[in-house]
């Protein structure tokens, strides 16, 4: 390995500190590399994640915490089975809000379905020329199934008066927040 090519490993590792320590590091480094020929570069310093960990193990060299806790959350959140783990979780949310977005779409459609199909219940039944006791029967099944539908269909109408002014709060107010971390992560690292 190259002194370039050290170089670059090191700053590629240190991508998620702080600048003020991953420009310590990177200078210290770039001191180092003045005094070792592209041969050696390996035998004298190691790996480049090896003597980034032994510069900072170091207690002399003053590296924020959050630095620290930066590499060790870059390193953890690099790991194979975080990421497997991280798209099941996020595949199962997924499927989740499109069963529940579905249903809560589709609840108007069944209470209006059930309202109608109660008062075709009813129609029918008084028009079939049943005899009494059916026709009773009939009609209140499809008066009971009318009324159940206009009460769910009222229910999904203030369920949405209700709900969607929230959800759009809590997505507006959720991309205000991820666009603000964001912004802050990126001006860190600047």
């Amino acid at each position: 390995m190259t002194r370039d090519e050290f170089l670059a490993e090191i700053r590629r590792e240190t991508g998620f500190m702080l600048p003020r320590d991953r420009n310590l590091i990177i200078s210290h480094f770039i001191e180092r590399l003045r005094t070792v020929s592209d041969e050696d570069v390996t035998s004298v310093l190691g790996t480049p994640k090896g003597a980034i960990n032994g510069f900072m193990s170091d207690s002399a060299n003053n590296i924020s915490p959050q630095s620290r806790i930066l590499m060790i959350a870059a390193a953890f959140a690099a790991a194979p089975v975080v990421i497997n783990i991280t798209l099941v979780i996020a595949g199962i949310v997924i499927a989740l809000s499109a069963v529940f977005a579905v249903i809560i779409a589709g609840l108007p459609f069944a209470a209006a379905a059930m309202w109608l199909g109660g008062i075709w219940n009813f129609v029918y039944t008084i028009l079939s020329g049943s005899d009494l006791s059916n026709v009773l029967v009939g009609c209140g099944a499809g008066l009971v199934t009318s009324g159940f539908g206009i009460f769910l269909l009222l229910a999904v109408i203030k369920l949405y008066g209700r709900f969607i002014p929230w959800l759009l709060r809590s997505i507006y107010g959720a991309a205000v927040r991820v666009v603000s971390w964001f912004k802050t992560m990126v001006w860190r690292l600047i």
